[in-house]
């Protein structure tokens, strides 16, 4: 820090500043505000290259500002981190002006698409009927929401952000509809590890964590990437403090915390949770980070296999459960595994709310390599 200070041509002061509008990037950035996003880049890059801010007090911020420029420039042509990836409000444009063609109902295939899609589209035509702008808003935010999948976890749910994709979620729509695109909007947790979520945490992660959660529509799907920062600071260091046996006990014990996580979400927000493998980005940790997408697979699973027995013990009780399994190879969802049981009886669901499981229609998948 002292070569930094001997090297920084701005003060404490002036560092600070700096750092706040590095963190504005970050902000408009996960907000979807790109186009303002553009112009506030210009204006630091030059204040800020070539200074080791990896070195000072804002290194942090400094870190995500590079993290969303290097975004920005792998999905463009030119060099200019200003000059990037359509707009999230060009995307947004382009899909209302889509969906209002389609008109109210879509036409001959009106009844391959989701419900979620089907009544988004009609509210959309009423509101542009009904001529007024505060109901034509909410419609549209509706479409948008309609056809957002949501990227909830640390610093790596930026790389996928604001791109489309076709993935094969088997969401309610004919298998024989042409594929379906999703916007990913970012539900960033800055500095989320799965142990901060366990129930005796009171660390400020999880209380941003729950509102990223409330901000996500019932319903939506929704990819969580959360991890490796566990597997980066939390095991080993664990593990030298011998707080567990070894590393496959911490493992253990950090699953079983994002076991307990995934079935809450399901059960409290009514949401379709998939789980993204942690991302083997470090050679350092590369070794037992795929030991933990593993076991965290193998868990996955199981409690796939036990959503699976209940639904068919409901069934035959004459409950009437309904299961259903894909399995799909996309390029973002891999090897998708999906359990519902949206059929169970009101006092089956709410016997597996209070057991920590999910009902309502909803599931937990994994999405994993």
């Amino acid at each position: 820090q002292r070569r930094a200070q001997q090297e920084m041509p701005y003060t404490s002061t002036e560092i600070d500043l700096l750092g706040l509008y590095l963190s504005a990037v970050k902000i408009l950035f996960v907000s979807g505000a790109l186009a303002e996003l553009h112009e506030l880049v210009k204006w630091i890059e030059p204040l800020r290259i070539s200074l080791p801010l990896h070195m000072t007090t804002v290194r942090n911020e400094a870190a995500y500002y590079s993290c969303v420029c290097q975004i920005m420039r792998a999905n463009t042509s030119g060099d200019d981190a200003a000059s990037i990836m359509p707009t999230h409000g060009d995307c947004i444009s382009s899909l209302l002006a889509a969906e209002r063609a389609a008109g109210g109902d879509g036409g001959d295939s009106a009844d391959k698409l989701p419900p979620q899609v089907r009544r988004s589209r009609r509210a959309l035509l009423k509101a542009d009927q009904s001529g007024n702008a505060e109901r034509i808003e909410r419609a549209e935010r509706r479409v948008e929401r309609a056809h957002c999948i949501y990227v909830l976890g640390d610093s790596h749910s930026l790389a996928p952000a604001w791109h489309w994709v076709t993935p094969k979620l088997g969401d309610g729509g004919d298998d024989a509809a042409p594929p379906r695109r999703w916007l990913l909007c970012p539900q960033l947790v800055t500095g989320c590890k799965v142990w901060h979520l366990r129930p005796a945490s009171k660390f400020f992660t999880k209380e941003n964590f729950a509102s990223r959660l409330s901000a996500i529509p019932r319903g939506s799907h929704v990819i969580l990437m959360l991890g490796e920062i566990d597997c980066r600071e939390g095991l080993l260091l664990a593990v030298e403090h011998v707080k567990y046996r070894d590393l496959d006990a911490a493992i253990a014990a950090v699953i079983d915390i994002y076991i307990d996580v995934l079935l809450a979400i399901v059960d409290t927000y009514g949401l379709n949770v998939f789980v993204h493998p942690v991302p083997p980005v470090l050679n350092e940790t590369r070794a037992f980070v795929k030991i933990f997408n593993q076991r965290l697979k193998e868990r996955v699973q199981h409690e796939i296999e036990q959503e699976r027995e209940r639904c068919y013990a409901v069934a035959a009780a004459g409950g009437g459960g309904g299961w259903q399994r894909r399995y799909d190879d996309e390029p973002v969802l891999v090897d998708v595994a999906r359990e519902r049981c949206s059929n169970a009886p009101r006092h089956e669901q709410q016997q597996r709310r209070h057991a920590g499981r999910g009902g309502g229609g909803r599931g937990v998948a994994a999405a994993h390599h």
